[in-house]
This record gives structure tokens, C-alpha cells and sequence, in this order.
């Protein structure tokens, strides 16, 4: 910080007292300040949540919760571990709150619509003023397909909590087991800006490849070569001309990778912020934390998350797959 840099005597000196008992008062009120300032660097160390406005920290979240009272968190796990213990006064939303009803599509995983986020939100109390922020106990990985729908459709204050419930516990605030079931109904809208540029379709994924351009499989090694198939998709294999990235190197146990370690990663394979980016996983989730990793944290700018990913492409038999080893190597 600015403040550690400064000499003492240099403050001191920028002040005329009249008295020792004045300057003496006025030196151990510099002093203060000046050992507060050390405090707080050591707690403000360097971390992907000080790069970007979409990711905050523990103790960032902390002292919204006590200063403002127009803050939701919303726990994204399923109900059974939310129960176990969550941060005091947090909602729990679990995927079918958040993906497409049933009877839309004749496969499982589809983002929900505006509409039906915008009930959901209401009955859960937030307005288009709220500040939303999500957390999981994986590393942000459900957290952040919350968030790209979010900002998708139009909220401007949502943000992830870096490292989850677990760098919570880490910076020392309480749990809770005591579920919040109700609140006041709001009426919520969708009145940010909307980034429907975040968003890939199945069209736009049959063009590729074409130069300039990756499509980024970010599921695991045996989804991408075929040797496993997930419960939801109907194929085994990759969508052709893929490249391959698991979306989880992108974190550590403390949460994101600093940016530096970030660009090293992606840049060696080939995953560079002038290309144009479609990253796609299982059902959108995978790709939707390595679309936040992109899009907040490496300001890339043209990347967008198909939302439909290997479930709809398997489920279209007409469409080509690739199975098997590839020429993008597995490990990055």
C-alpha cells in the first residue's frame, strides 16, 4: 500500500504544532494509521479476487454483510450440504432452480429462462439493486454458471466468492445450520446490461473450426477421448476439431490461479485473448467457470459458453463426433 511507503518523519513534519503535548498526540495518531496500513497489506495480499470487480473475497463479503443490507448470498450446493453448515443468512439454490424446466427440451441441463430467473430471484428477495453473491464448496464451479446466466440476462452486481465456503471457514467467520427458508417477496427484473455474447448455440458451434478460432472442450480426459460417458449425454467422444483444457487447472486450493499463472496456462495451448473462444463441457457448467476465468479474470474478449454443450451435440445423431487420443496434448 501507498501508506507503507511513506517516511514518518516525513508526515510528522508536514504538520506545525505549538505544543510537544499536541505533537506528541498528533505522532501517535500517524503511527496508528501508519501500522494499520502495514495490518492491511498483509491481509490485501495479491489474489485473483484483487484483479477483478466479479470476484471478492472472504473478507470483502464479511464487511458487506455488515454495513449493507442489500447484499443476497446465495449458497449454490445441494440442499443436504447447505444444511451441514453455510454462511449465516445465505439462500440455497440448487440446479433445478436455475436450469430449464423438463418439458423444454428433450435433454437435461439448459440454462433457465429469464423469466423463470426472474421469479426465482423475487421470491428469494432481491431486486435489481441487490448485490448477488454466489459460493459453492467446489471451487466456484456451480457458483459460476449462476453467474454467467446472471450477467447474461442482465445483472450488473454479481459477483463469486473466491475460494468458497471454504476460504469463509479459512478467514475465521462463522458457519451457520440454521436455514433461511423465507423472506419478503420482491419483484425482480433484468435491468444491468445484458451480454448476450456470453452465449454460443448449437449453429454457431457446427461452423467451427475455422481459423482464428477454438472451441475449448474443459471436461475431464476420459469424457474428451471418449473411454467415459456421463449420466445426461447420449454419445461417447468429443465434438470434432476440439482442443482440451480441464476447466479445474484453472484453480488451486485457495481458489483461482493468480492472472500470471492464468495467461502461462492458457497461452501454451494456444488459447490467446485475440481468438475467437467457444468452451463447452458436459451441460455448460464446467464451461461456464472457465468462461468467468476468461472473461473477468484474463479479459478476453470474445468468448462465449455453449450452453448446450456435449449433452445436446451427442443427442443430435446426425452430428460427427471424434473419439480417441487427439494432437492437443492432455496435460497442460
Amino acid at each position: 500500500m501507498a501508506l507503507e511507503k511513506l517516511d514518518r518523519q516525513t508526515l510528522h513534519g508536514t504538520v506545525s504544532t505549538t505544543s510537544a503535548r499536541f505533537d506528541g498526540f498528533f505522532s501517535r495518531v500517524i503511527n496508528h494509521l501508519f501500522l494499520s496500513g502495514l495490518l492491511l497489506a498483509d491481509l490485501f495480499v495479491p489474489s485473483a479476487a484483487a484483479e477483478t470487480a466479479s470476484l471478492i473475497s472472504a473478507s470483502e463479503l464479511h464487511h458487506w454483510l455488515q454495513s449493507n443490507n442489500r447484499v443476497l448470498v446465495l449458497d449454490v450446493r445441494q440442499s443436504l450440504f447447505y444444511l451441514l453448515g453455510h454462511i449465516p443468512g445465505a439462500r440455497n439454490i440448487w440446479r433445478p432452480d436455475y436450469e430449464a424446466d423438463e418439458s423444454e427440451y428433450p435433454y437435461k441441463g439448459m440454462r433457465a429462462s429469464k423469466d423463470k430467473m426472474k421469479s426465482l430471484l423475487g421470491k428469494l428477495g432481491a431486486t435489481s439493486s441487490t448485490r448477488l453473491v454466489l459460493y459453492d464448496d467446489r471451487n466456484c464451479l456451480d457458483a459460476a454458471r449462476v453467474w454467467w446466466i446472471l450477467k447474461l440476462y442482465g445483472h450488473d452486481q454479481v459477483y463469486l466468492l473466491d475460494g468458497g465456503l471454504s476460504a469463509w471457514k479459512l478467514a475465521g467467520f462463522s458457519t451457520s445450520i440454521k436455514p433461511v427458508f423465507s423472506s419478503t417477496p420482491e419483484t425482480f427484473d433484468f435491468t444491468g446490461t445484458a451480454y448476450p455474447e456470453y452465449l454460443a448455440e448449437l449453429e454457431q458451434v457446427r461452423q467451427l473450426p475455422k481459423q482464428d478460432a477454438v472451441l475449448l472442450d474443459v471436461r475431464s480426459s476420459d469424457e474428451f477421448t471418449g473411454e467415459n460417458l456421463m449420466t445426461g449425454a447420449f454419445r461417447k467422444g468429443r465434438i470434432p476439431g476440439s482442443a482440451w483444457l480441464e476447466y479445474k487447472h484453472s484453480v488451486n486450493k485457495q481458489g483461482f490461479l493468480d492472472t500470471s499463472e492464468l495467461q502461462k496456462l492458457f497461452s501454451s495451448r494456444g488459447i490467446t485473448p485475440e481468438k475467437e473462444i467457444i468452451i463447452y463441457c458436459q451441460s455448460g457448467v464446467r464451461s461456464s467457470h472457465t468462461h468467468f476465468v476468461l472473461t473477468q479474470l484474463l479479459k478476453y474478449p470474445k468468448v462465449k459458453n455453449y450452453d448446450g454443450s456435449w449433452v445436446e451435440w451427442s443427442w443430435h445423431k446426425q452430428l460427427p463426433v471424434e473419439t480417441g487420443q487427439s494432437l492437443v496434448n492432455e496435460k497442460p
